[in-house]
């Protein structure tokens, strides 16, 4: 074998490709391909043109609103049609001959509503529409959409799977051979592969992936239960699975002060890591968001976003009610 024949392209892959250090979280096995790149959704994106639709979650990440706003404003490329993707009815209603893909996140950022991705894959495939599923917060150990029927599931790795805030990574998973081979197509021409170091950084993460989701999870919903008895909160929107919730507080004057309260708790944009975040998704997340458009999709100035970290629960509860205690 000559010395040429081992040497790949950097902009195809590298020697610590993910796709080869899978096994710790073998729910990757529905999928033919894993890409990896910055951002999970572009590759995704690129593989459609006006005047293509996509039938999109109301409730859905800042990020994924301001890339899809901005191509579409722009680049002349897919339109959005935000609707409430809960609702497996209004889906179908906002489908047109346009229609190319229905996108959705489960559960939905910040608002945790809840998809059911089977019976949306069944009518994705009764109007021959592709189903890709954002599965960042809940991650291949507590969510399949693969096997529930979806066509690609796209993963923020910098979040749950590499786990430890100091990582850039996005992955796509994506079902069929075709599917995969024009991903790959985008993928290779815009040179979107994580560097060796970065792979190194996922993989690890990916080792204790499992036991991290497992104590996310029991902390929220420990959190859960406990905001729902404090005087402060006005409701707690939690889908009982996963380590991510949001509250509301009664009185949007109260949220610098809270927010300047918390000690244990960081006030960061981020979540999925280790330590526990809160996030202001009016000024954070989602401030790309039209006001008016903002609140009417329920995401109010009283909205905190809580990613629940795996310290001692007692440890997160003392710090919520001393910042709680300064609220008057």
């Amino acid at each position: 074998m000559r010395v040429r024949d081992l040497i790949i392209p950097a902009q195809k892959s590298n020697p610590l490709s993910i796709r080869k250090h899978d096994r710790p979280i073998r729910t990757w096995r529905s999928g033919l391909c894993i890409f990896i790149r910055y951002g999970g959704n572009p590759s995704t994106n690129d593989s459609f043109t006006a005047p293509d639709e996509w039938v999109v979650s109301s409730d859905v990440y800042g990020g994924t609103y301001r890339l899809l706003d901005f191509s579409y404003k722009n680049n002349n490329s897919v339109k959005p049609v935000y609707v409430n993707t809960a609702s497996v009815t209004e889906i179908e209603a906002a489908i047109t001959p346009n229609t190319k893909a229905i996108f959705i996140e489960t559960p939905s950022n910040p608002l945790m509503e809840e998809c059911d991705v089977a019976e949306i894959a069944k009518l994705a495939k009764k109007h021959q529409l592709m189903l890709i599923v954002d599965n960042t917060f809940l991650t291949p150990v507590l969510s399949r959409p693969l096997d529930l029927g979806a066509d690609i599931v796209i993963h923020s790795g910098t979040k749950y799977i590499a786990g430890h805030n100091d990582v850039l990574v996005g992955l796509i998973v994506a079902k069929g051979q075709k599917l995969c081979e024009r991903i790959a197509y985008i993928q290779n021409g815009a040179g979107a592969v994580l560097s060796p170091f970065d792979s190194w950084l996922t993989i690890r993460g990916m080792k204790t992936l499992s036991l991290r989701m497992t104590r996310h999870q029991e902390n929220a919903q420990a959190i859960a239960e406990f905001l729902k008895s404090q005087p402060q909160v006005d409701s707690v929107l939690y889908p009982n699975k996963g380590g991510m919730l949001s509250f509301r507080l009664k009185d949007e004057n109260w949220i610098n002060t809270f927010l300047k309260s918390i000690k244990l708790i960081t006030f960061a944009e981020s979540l999925g890591g280790t330590e526990s975040f809160i996030t202001y998704p009016a000024t954070q997340t989602h401030m790309d968001i039209p006001e008016t458009e903002r609140v009417a999709r329920g995401i109010t100035n009283t909205l905190l976003r809580f990613s629940v970290g795996i310290e001692n629960v007692e440890d997160i509860k003392a710090d919520l009610l001393q910042a709680f205690s300064h609220l008057k």
